[in-house]
């Protein structure tokens, strides 16, 4: 029987890591439950105002599950981080992913990791794609389960290369059928559910350094079942939170093309 040692030099699972409940999820189960080794990928975009809180929240439990779980230390692997200005543009990706996201929203981080797969080569990087996200509705009727040692993981039939869905080509998505209360039962039941509190999920962090609780990512939170993590909002965060409510998602585009250019 192959020892973890064995393991880690072997082929590691390519995972898109930020830190995030869903993704750290899948960090750990592939380290703790399927003690498979695991080299995570990171995109440094100090634009981005919760970049700090993410870096740190990877390195805490970094150390936190090596601490807890000794055999991990062979299994997980440094972090592998790539400036975001690095990633070369793709027309080709660009032109694809705006067709999608007009039809309905869709997060403009699939636009750039595809481009930064199709940069470094890549055919095999995990996403933590689970049942409540945005993506989910786009790829669940092009996407099919394909067994691999240790978990199954869903992946683009070979027709939805023929569109626009292309993009996700270069993706397994081994939480495809996950929510994020069954991640929470099943971290649970192996003695890692704390280490999900380490998370950070909030994408305009308060001064003070807490979770906004009004941007896409603590209204995610929230709706998916972990609203005890995410402090109420201020009053004019609210106020905000109401009129975007109100703003038509095409509109939203459009902005956001605009800021773009």
């Amino acid at each position: 029987m192959p020892t973890s040692e064995d393991k880690a030099r072997g082929d590691a699972v390519r995972l898109c890591w930020t830190g995030g409940w869903d993704s750290t999820f899948r960090l750990l189960q592939a380290l703790i439950i399927e003690r498979t080794p695991v080299q995570p990928l990171y995109v440094i975009n100090p634009v981005r105002a919760s970049h700090s809180h993410e870096m740190r929240a990877m390195e805490r439990i970094r150390a936190e599950v090596v601490a807890r779980f000794p055999f991990t230390a062979e299994l997980l692997q440094p972090t592998r981080t790539t400036d975001f200005g690095d990633i070369l543009p793709d027309p080709e990706i660009t032109k694809s992913f705006n067709r999608l996201a007009d039809k309905s929203h869709l997060g403009t981080q699939y636009e750039w990791l595809a481009r930064f797969a199709s940069q470094t080569q890549f055919c095999d990087l995990e996403l933590a794609v689970h049942r409540d996200d945005k993506a989910h509705g786009f790829l669940q009727d092009w996407v099919r389960a394909e067994k691999t040692t240790g978990t199954t993981a869903y992946v683009l039939k070979p027709e939805a290369l023929e569109t626009d869905l292309r993009i996700f080509k270069f993706f397994r998505f081994p939480l495809f059928d996950y929510t994020k209360l069954r991640m929470k039962d099943e971290a649970a039941a192996h003695g890692f559910d704390t280490l999900l509190n380490l998370t950070w999920f909030c994408h305009s962090p308060r001064p003070d350094g807490r979770p906004c609780g009004a941007c896409a990512g603590c209204v995610y939170t929230r709706n998916e079942g972990l609203g005890e993590r995410v402090p109420a909002p201020s009053f004019p965060r609210r106020i905000f939170l109401e009129v975007s409510k109100r703003i038509p998602w095409r509109l939203k585009r459009t902005i956001k093309r605009l800021r773009g250019s």
